[in-house]
This record gives structure tokens, sequence and C-alpha cells, in this order.
């Protein structure tokens, strides 16, 4: 389907588990995240504005964590013209089907797909291990704070993240 500016979209998406969050709105125009760079994830996406979904489904690419470690994650996107667009990652760590911990990963402004933010993301040293969700969400003027909340332009993508232990954490 087509949205056009002005218009709200909205999208439902059934996601394995079925215990997460399944929407993310956009109420104006869709500027997509177009490069995901964290752990083994180097995902690279549409870059046109209302091209895509609000929220990308790349459950298939998976990246590998080590509980304990730092990673660093770099993001771009289209903003638009010249404005400011925030981007935050939403982690699932315990793995319970809910998105409680979150990194403000920065910001980019009045580029088409170039300019990158970039942040240090830490894995909780108690972090379950095996697969969970992570979720990448870019807004307009402000850092996003709600993985399913509304927002004015942007856009969304889930991730696959396999947590494994950390072979020199005390026992």
């Amino acid at each position: 389907s087509t949205v056009c500016a002005g218009e709200p979209s909205q999208l439902q998406v059934n996601l394995a588990g079925g215990a997460y969050c399944t929407t993310v709105n956009f109420t104006f125009d869709t500027e997509p995240i177009s490069n995901v760079t964290f752990a083994d994830i180097n995902n690279s996406s549409g870059c046109p504005i209302n091209a895509d979904a609000d929220l990308q489904d790349f459950t298939s690419v998976v990246g590998n964590v080590v509980a304990g470690n730092v990673y660093g994650m770099t993001c771009s996107g289209n903003t638009g013209g010249a404005f400011t667009t925030f981007f935050t990652a939403f982690f699932d760590w315990d793995q319970n089907g809910t998105f409680e911990s979150s990194q403000a990963i920065g910001s980019i402004n009045n580029t088409v797909c170039v300019a990158t933010a970039s942040n240090n993301v830490t894995v909780p040293a108690n972090a379950r291990n095996g697969n969970t969700r992570m979720r990448v969400v870019k807004n307009y003027n402000a850092s996003p704070t709600d993985p399913c909340g509304t927002y004015g332009y942007g856009q969304a993508e889930d991730y696959t993240l396999t947590v494994l232990p950390n072979a020199n954490a005390p026992e």
C-alpha cells in the first residue's frame, strides 16, 4: 500500500513468539533506516521515503553477542531534508517478549542515507543466553522512547540477537 504525506500509516506484523508489540506508527512519512551495523549485523535496506513498511522485519538477520561485552552500533537513514532524526535501539535481554532496555544511538541531520549516528551498547552480564529481539527506531526531532510508539516521521526495524555466554564470567 502507498502512504501519502499527511495520512496516518499503521503496520501490524505478527512476529514469532507473538509477545512483542506489533505496531509502530508513523503518522506522516516513513523516512527509512538505511543501514544498521551491530555485532555481526551489517544490514542495508531501502533509502527512498515511503517506499518500505513502517516496521521492517529483519529477524532473519542475526547478530551474535556475548553477555557482558560492549559493541559499537552505527545507523544511517534518510532525514527527508534539512531535519534531524534520532535512533534508539531497544532490547529484550531477558527474552520475556518485552523491550525493557534501550540505548540512544545518536542523531543525523540533512542526509539521504550517508551520515551515520553511532554509540556503544553494553550487553548486560546477566543477559539470558539464546535468541532475543532488538528493535531500532528512527524518529524526527527527538530520541524515540517507546519501541511501540506513535511518531511523526521515521521507521523501525527488528533483528534477532543470539546472546552467548561469557567464557570469562565467574561461575
